[in-house]
């Protein structure tokens, strides 16, 4: 499945606040930053299956690849096979938290 992000920069006080649209906005995730500048997803909502706010272990992209999103989210042309890497990487780490019919629906799993 190809995937297409669009997104949208917000800043709330005490960190950034990404956020990644894709599919026609039919997927919108929430990325964070922690103090360290690791990225890690907040929330993701999927239409037709609801929002999933992401709870207890927080698993962080690594360095590298942390570096890797902020580079991305600051650059005006997302490259899209780098995005769709960290964004289903992000996922994985935390995809007992999601309906897997959501996930297998829009090409995660």
């Amino acid at each position: 499945m190809s995937i297409n992000y669009n997104f949208v920069n917000r800043t709330r006080e005490g960190s950034m606040v990404y956020c990644l649209t894709c599919l026609n906005y039919s997927i919108s995730m929430y990325f964070e930053s922690t103090k360290d500048n690791l990225i890690y997803l907040n929330l993701i909502s999927f239409d037709g299956f609801g929002a999933y706010l992401v709870y207890g272990r927080i698993y962080v992209l690594s360095e590298n690849d942390s570096r890797a999103f902020l580079n991305e989210i600051a650059s005006e042309c997302l490259n899209q096979e780098v995005m769709t890497q960290l964004v289903k990487k992000s996922i994985l780490m935390n995809k007992e938290q999601f309906d897997k019919a959501a996930l297998r629906k829009y090409g995660f799993i």
